[in-house]
């Protein structure tokens, strides 16, 4: 994503660029890309809980990873 806004025509300045107050508008093209590039983190994240969930029911009472 950092890669995008240094495309971009203007300097973000602030520090928390994605946070709860809705962000920093960008014009197009990079609002569809930061959206695009945000779409596949939730994805991402999604999928490493699963996997994580999974990996804890398999492993539980392992006494190797409990070590």
């Amino acid at each position: 994503m950092h890669a995008v806004l240094d495309e971009c025509p203007f300097s973000v300045t602030r520090s928390d660029i994605f946070g709860p107050s809705g962000g920093t508008p960008l014009p197009q093209p990079y609002a569809d890309k930061i959206a695009s590039l945000r779409a596949l983190i939730g994805g991402l994240d999604s999928e490493i809980a699963r996997l994580e969930e999974r990996a804890a029911v398999m492993l539980a009472g392992d006494l190797g990873v409990l070590a």
